[in-house]
């Protein structure tokens, strides 16, 4: 048995625009008169929000990928992980994460929502039947995910 649905990146637009802020907030305290160390501080807190800024668009413009699931385990574009390295799969509003074993954070590559609207009930009662066929337990609960 297997079951492929298409999933993409979740949206990023509260991140971006938390960063947004953060870069508006310190850009009008650098004094390029005054070159000392708060200076390169504020420049290197800068630069971090900026790449966070453009990882998150960037990851937030990516097409969908497929997510098939099987008895072997899931498989997220191109990237197999079986069933005994999974977790927990954890639900948080339309978000979904794969926690894989020993990790306390969910990856980026195993956090997804449904790209399709229409078929996301569908879906995720597929991956939930899934998960407890596989004995793989699903928690609606917030998670923590890096950027």
């Amino acid at each position: 048995m297997s079951t492929c649905v298409r999933v993409k990146n979740p949206s990023a637009i509260k991140m971006m625009g938390f960063m947004s802020i953060l870069i508006m907030l310190i850009s009008p305290n650098l004094n390029i008169h005054k070159v000392d160390t708060l200076f390169f501080m504020n420049i290197v807190l800068i630069s971090f929000y900026v790449m966070i800024f453009i990882i998150s668009l960037i990851r937030t413009m990516q097409k969908p990928v497929t997510l098939c699931l099987n008895d072997r385990g899931l498989v997220i574009d191109k990237t197999e992980t079986c069933t005994q390295s999974i977790k927990a799969i954890l639900i948080s509003g339309k978000i979904i994460g794969v926690k894989p074993v020993g990790k306390k954070i969910v990856p980026l590559r195993y956090c997804f929502e449904f790209a399709d609207e229409d078929n996301q009930v569908d879906a995720l009662e597929a991956m939930m039947d899934w998960a407890n066929q596989h004995h793989i337990p699903v928690r609606k609960t917030a998670f923590v995910r890096w950027i």
